[in-house]
């Protein structure tokens, strides 16, 4: 019986759980959550997003463009900050809010530090399509293929690195919907002022 489970016991589970829903929020809106939980910084007032990557600011521009017509991602200007863009109003005014930080606000996704994110439910339960968009947007951003080349055939992996428990612990089951098998490993932080992180 479930109550008789403790802590350390083996639970036999199934390689895929092919589930999924209907489309929520749409499979453009999905991605731009996927690229901004993953290189985005959520925790003022504006939703700011840091890569250097050509090819991942121009789609992220893109879709904003698309899905928010009204709002476009723009370059910080400050020096130490390089890499660094703010999604913006098209026209300045202070009786409208900026509608992706509506958006955000409206789906609890504001206010997140690393450590505190999470898998929206909206994605959990979305569709197929919108659920690859969000794992796109973020493994472009936290993902990387890693290379063991201890062995004597190099085997190749693909890794995602994330701060939040909760969040690499949802990302692995959102990848059983698809019969992707992962493990979660932990590593400490080298430095008090950084995260632990965990490695899908």
């Amino acid at each position: 019986e479930a109550k008789e489970i403790k802590i350390g016991d083996l639970i036999a589970s199934p390689r895929k759980i092919e589930s999924f829903g209907q489309e929520t929020i749409g499979v453009n809106k999905a991605k731009i959550i996927g690229y901004l939980f993953g290189d985005g910084g959520l925790t003022g007032r504006s939703a700011r997003f840091t890569n250097k990557d050509a090819e991942v600011i121009d789609d992220l521009a893109m879709l904003i463009e698309k899905e928010f017509p009204s709002c476009r991602l723009r370059k910080q200007s400050a020096p130490s900050v390089k890499y660094g863009y703010t999604i913006v109003k098209k026209k300045t005014g202070w009786n409208v809010k900026n509608p992706v930080v509506v958006f955000l606000e409206e789906n609890g996704l504001m206010g997140h530090k690393a450590v505190d994110k999470f898998v929206p439910d909206f994605i959990f339960s979305g569709s197929k399509e919108e659920i690859v968009g969000f794992l796109n947007g973020l493994y472009a951003c936290d993902g990387c293929v890693t290379t063991d080349k201890t062995r004597k055939k190099h085997t190749h992996s693909i890794k995602l690195t994330l701060a939040s428990k909760k969040f690499i612990y949802g990302i692995q089951m959102l990848l059983k919907k698809f019969g992707i098998v992962s493990s979660i490993k932990y590593s400490k932080a080298k430095y008090k002022d950084k995260n632990n992180d965990y490695h899908c």
